[in-house]
């Protein structure tokens, strides 16, 4: 449908908005034409997205076969594919990629978790736990999401006292 056949049509559209989309993952820059449908609240102004949709465009890589023995501090994002041995701060966003492994204590602004943790994770915001993940320790986050699948052993605190958020995921790894 393009656009000039809604404002024809009976659906209320609101003012236009002009988006760029940049995608680091298939390097694409794209703009992108954004309706308001003001009515039955069609449409958020606030889109949600994944947490693993948002690494810098920067981030520190421990690429898998990697191994890494000792501790880790880290000013921006953090990706594991690897295994690591030690603790480690991340003032960004931390991923722990499928067939990677953490073994010790991780601190992070927000994370995401589709390999093995065994130790102390805590987050200061939002923490998702892909279908994939094997955790054993404890958890702290502001907000949780467990995906169908991943294996949790230990104590989970959600800090704002929201429920812990099931979903089922629906992308195909690759």
């Amino acid at each position: 449908m393009a656009i000039s056949d809604l404002r024809q049509s009976r659906i209320p559209v609101g003012p236009l908005r002009l988006t760029r989309i940049v995608s680091l993952r298939h390097g694409i820059i794209a703009s992108l034409v954004q309706l308001a449908l003001v009515e039955k609240n069609l449409m958020t102004d606030t889109p949600r997205r994944r947490l693993a949709d948002h690494v810098s465009s920067s981030p520190t890589f421990i690429g898998a076969g990697s191994a890494l023995t000792g501790d880790l501090q880290c000013g921006g994002d953090l990706v594991v594919a690897g295994s690591v041995h030690g603790d480690s701060t991340v003032r960004g966003s931390f991923t722990l990629s499928e067939g990677g492994r953490w073994e010790g204590r991780i601190s992070a602004a927000n994370a995401v978790v589709a390999g093995e943790v065994e130790g102390t994770l805590n987050v200061a915001d939002k923490l998702e736990i892909r279908a994939t993940a094997r955790l054993r320790g404890a958890l702290s986050a502001r907000s949780i999401a467990v995906a169908r699948g991943a294996v949790i052993e230990g104590e989970m605190a959600v800090t704002s006292g929201a429920a812990v958020v099931h979903y089922e995921e629906k992308r195909k790894p690759g």
